[in-house]
């Protein structure tokens, strides 16, 4: 495998959750050793993080240090330890989501030294769609879901490569594609075609 450390990436309602589902299949019946995770993990501060979401306006301040804390305890007790044992990681969302989403209320600099040390992936699929598509997939009425916080969040994705620049950072215009088509496109990037 070319790829170790996958992430997939993008607005709610991108579809990353589904393709990731689809490559985990792939990976199953191809004999590939994989974990699928994700962020928010199931630790006390993913927990924490979701009772947040659930409120009408969480307190950013918090939101950020349950991500960063989250974050640690995933890629010391998931991460690390399945790439130790040979496994592949899929991880729907990492720090790319921080910096696209909690950068709104405290800039990049601040989410830049937050993490500094992190276990950088082999690959970040990002999946380009325009907010208002992505809204239209989405059943939620959680704070990440309004129509103007997400425009902001699609442009913070747009820069990452630039902010982020040494990283291995794919975007995928997803806008016209069928489930199937992306896919591909997947597996074509990863070079499991």
């Amino acid at each position: 495998m070319k790829y170790r450390f996958i992430v997939f990436e993008g607005i709610d309602g991108c579809g990353k959750s589904t393709q990731a589902r689809m490559l985990a299949d792939f990976f199953v019946k191809n004999n590939i050793p994989f974990i699928l995770t994700q962020e928010p993990s199931d630790s006390k501060y993913g927990k924490k993080i979701r009772q947040l979401l659930s409120q009408e306006n969480p307190d950013p301040d918090k939101l950020l240090e349950y991500f960063v804390g989250d974050r640690k305890w995933h890629v010391d007790n998931v991460i690390r330890p399945s790439l130790s044992k040979g496994s592949v990681v899929v991880c729907d969302r990492y720090y790319h989501s921080t910096f696209a989403y909690q950068s709104i209320h405290h800039g990049i600099g601040k989410i830049l030294s937050l993490h500094k040390d992190i276990l950088t992936p082999d690959i970040v699929i990002i999946f380009d769609i325009p907010p208002e598509m992505a809204l239209k997939r989405t059943n939620t009425n959680e704070y990440f879901e309004k129509l103007d916080f997400l425009k902001k969040v699609y442009r913070n994705y747009k820069d990452l490569k630039v902010i982020l620049k040494g990283e291995n950072i794919v975007y995928l215009d997803i806008k016209e594609k069928s489930v199937e088509e992306v896919f591909k496109e997947v597996l074509s990037v990863l070079g499991l075609n």
